[in-house]
């Protein structure tokens, strides 16, 4: 009987939610980057708005350095499940242009721009890949 109180308990999901938050980080900074996107999915399916937050934190953290393709893997994973995040979009432009990837960057930052017309940071990238400059929300990529 025990095996099915712990099947069918009722337990805090908040915690649930953040122990696989916190294993697909671990995961992450690993560079396992595979097993983090299984993770955060697995997230993504509990609470899709915290985990796709949560995703979008990292993101910002991350973006600075890392493998720009598990970055982008991981970014997409989130996008396909939040169309509308627009910060993640961009990111996720931001990391295309890095690897120089100018039309997937394009089609990232009109993303955006569909989504939220008036996105600054959008509109300058977006203008900024065209013109194939590194410079990304005003820094250098």
């Amino acid at each position: 009987m025990k095996i099915l109180e712990k099947f069918f308990s009722t337990d805090d999901p908040k915690k649930e939610l953040n122990s696989i938050l916190e294993r697909g980080k671990s995961l992450l900074e690993k560079n396992f980057y595979e097993w983090a996107a299984v993770e955060f999915n697995k997230a993504l399916e509990l609470d899709p708005k915290l985990a796709a937050e949560t995703v979008t934190k990292l993101f910002q953290e991350m973006q600075g350095g890392g493998n720009p393709d598990g970055i982008i893997s991981l970014g997409v994973n989130v996008l396909k499940t939040d169309p509308k995040n627009v910060e993640l979009a961009n990111l996720l432009g931001n990391t295309y242009r890095k690897k120089h990837n100018w039309n997937q960057a394009k089609n990232m930052y009109k993303l955006c721009l569909k989504h939220d017309p008036d996105f600054k940071n959008a509109i300058y990238n977006l203008a900024a890949t065209n013109a194939k400059i590194e410079i990304a929300d005003g820094n250098a990529v």
